[in-house]
C-alpha cells in the first residue's frame, strides 16, 4: 500500500503494532508517518513511557524518529507518538492537530456500519454480496464527493471548530431520488446543493470528555471463534 502513497505525504496511523519494515518502506518510498504508540510494540521507542522527559529521537534501521509523549487533559492518559517529520515540526500542538485528522476514519466506519449498514446483506449468494458492497461504495463516495464540492476541509483541517453536513441526512436524501440523479433530471442537484448547504454544521474535534470503551460484540459469538486461516 505504501507504494501507492504520493512523496512527501503524511500516513496517518492508530495504536498499531509499528515494526521495523514499515518504517523502512516509508523511508524507501519518500513519505512520513504518524504512529500512536502502544506500550507493547517497538522497545527502543516505547521506552518514552517509561521516562520522565516528554521527547526523544532514536534511531532505527539508520533512519532517525522522533517519539513525543502528549497528555490528554480530559482523561489524563498519556499518549505517545512517533513520527520520521522534521524536527521542527515534532510540536505537541502540531501533532495533536495532525492526529485529529485521523477521526474522518472512524467517521466513515460509524457511515458504513450504522448509516449504510453495510454489514446487513440482502442477498445469500457471492454475487448479490459483491453487489451491494459495489453500490454501498459508489453511494458513499458520491456523497462524499458532493459533500467536498461544496466544503472547504484543506482551510480547516488543523483548526479545532470546523464545518461540516450531516452526512446521514444527506445519505438519505440521495438515496430517495438516485432515479432522478442518474437520470440527470434538471434541478436535482441543484436542491442536492442547497441541502448540503442547510445542514451544515460546527463541530469540534477531541470533544470527548470520557475514555473510551470497548463494547461487547452484538453477536453472541466470540470473536476468537473465527477462523483467519482458511
Amino acid at each position: 500500500m505504501l507504494q501507492g502513497l504520493e512523496k512527501n505525504s503524511l500516513c496517518l496511523y492508530d495504536r498499531l503494532y509499528i515494526s521495523r519494515r514499515m518504517i523502512k518502506n516509508h523511508k524507501k518510498h519518500g513519505n512520513y508517518f504518524l504512529f500512536r504508540l502502544r506500550k507493547s510494540c517497538l522497545k527502543d521507542l516505547t521506552r518514552i513511557f517509561r521516562i520522565k522527559h516528554k521527547r526523544m529521537t532514536v534511531k532505527l534501521e539508520g533512519i532517525e524518529i522522533h517519539v513525543i509523549k502528549i497528555k490528554n487533559t480530559k482523561t489524563g492518559e498519556w499518549d505517545a507518538f512517533a513520527t520520521n517529520l522534521p524536527l521542527r515540526h515534532v510540536k505537541e500542538k502540531t501533532i495533536k492537530k495532525l492526529y485529529n485528522l485521523r477521526w474522518e476514519v472512524e467517521n466513515s466506519f460509524r457511515d458504513f456500519t450504522c448509516t449504510i449498514q453495510l454489514e446487513q446483506w440482502h442477498s445469500k449468494f457471492i454475487n448479490g454480496i459483491r453487489q451491494e458492497l459495489y453500490t454501498a461504495l459508489w453511494l458513499y463516495n458520491f456523497v462524499k464527493l458532493k459533500i467536498l464540492q461544496k466544503t472547504n476541509p484543506e482551510k480547516e483541517c488543523m483548526e479545532i471548530t470546523y464545518r461540516k453536513p450531516n452526512f446521514k441526512f444527506i445519505f438519505g436524501w440521495i438515496t430517495s431520488k438516485l432515479f432522478k440523479i442518474l437520470k440527470g433530471t434538471r434541478g436535482v442537484l441543484k436542491d442536492l446543493v442547497e441541502l448540503i448547504n442547510r445542514s451544515m454544521e460546527t463541530r469540534t474535534r477531541r470533544s470527548r470528555s470520557y475514555p473510551r470503551v470497548i463494547k461487547s460484540p452484538a453477536s453472541p459469538f466470540p470473536y476468537k471463534n473465527t477462523r483467519w486461516n482458511l
